[in-house]
C-alpha cells in the first residue's frame, strides 16, 4: 500500500529571497511557521499552495497536528477536501497520522468522513489509531466501504495485524466475508501471515475459510 506520508516531498533548499515559492511554504507549514505564512498570503500567496504532489498547505499542517495553523488557513479559504494527486484529503493525512484533534477540527470544518475511493478510515485502520477510528465510525464512517481495489478497513487493519483496530471494526459489525478484487478475505490474509490469535478473533466474528 502506498502510504500517505510517501507522498510528502519538501525542498530543504529553497532559495531566501523566493518568498511566495510554494516548496519554501510547505516548508513553513511543516514547522507551524504561521506568521510566515501569514506574511506569504498577505504579499497575495494562494492559501491553497500546494507542493509537485498536490499536498497542499493544509495537508501538510494536518499531517504534522498543527491545530492552529489548519483553522488560520481555513479562515483564509483553504479548501478542505482537496485532493492531491493520490486521491488523499488532508482528513486522510491527519487519519493516516493519527492527529485526532486536527481530524476534530477538520470535520468540524466540513471535511468529508465518507469519501470515493480509500477513506480516512481505511487509513486510520491500517495505522492502528483506534481512539481516530472510533470517532470517525461515530460519525458514520461506512464500516464497509471498500477501496478500489476492494479492500475494507477491517482488511487493512488485519494486514497491519492491528488488533485493537479489528476488534474495534468487528464490535461494529464489519464484514468478515467480502473480498477484494484478488479473492483475499481478512481472514486468508490472517492465515497467510500465521498471526493465530487474529485468526481466532475472526473466526470467532464468523469468518468461515
Amino acid at each position: 500500500m502506498r502510504s500517505w506520508a510517501a507522498a510528502l516531498v519538501f525542498s530543504f533548499a529553497a532559495p531566501a529571497f523566493a518568498q511566495l515559492d510554494p516548496e519554501r511554504m510547505m516548508r513553513m507549514a511543516e514547522l507551524n511557521d504561521i506568521a510566515g505564512i501569514r506574511e506569504a498570503l498577505a504579499r497575495g500567496a494562494d492559501p491553497n499552495t500546494a507542493d509537485e504532489h498536490g499536498n497542499t498547505l493544509l495537508a501538510a499542517a494536518a499531517a504534522a497536528g498543527h491545530v492552529e495553523l489548519a483553522k488560520f488557513l481555513i479562515s483564509q479559504r483553504a479548501r478542505i477536501n482537496n485532493r492531491n494527486v493520490f486521491g488523499d484529503t488532508p482528513l486522510m493525512a491527519a487519519s493516516y497520522h493519527g492527529q485526532l484533534e486536527m481530524a476534530r477540527q477538520l470535520i468540524a470544518s466540513g471535511a468529508e468522513v465518507n469519501t470515493e475511493g480509500w477513506t480516512p478510515l481505511h487509513y486510520c485502520a491500517w495505522q492502528g489509531h483506534v481512539d481516530l477510528c472510533s470517532m470517525l465510525i461515530d460519525l458514520r464512517a461506512r464500516i464497509n466501504v471498500r477501496s478500489p481495489n476492494g479492500t475494507t478497513p477491517l482488511m487493512m487493519a488485519v494486514r497491519q495485524d492491528r488488533t485493537n483496530a479489528v476488534k474495534l471494526l468487528l464490535a461494529h459489525r464489519a464484514s468478515t466475508d467480502l473480498k477484494n478484487d484478488d479473492g483475499a478475505t481478512a481472514l486468508s490474509w490472517a492465515i497467510r501471515d500465521n498471526r493465530r490469535d487474529m485468526i481466532e478473533l475472526l473466526k470467532q466474528a464468523g469468518a468461515l475459510q
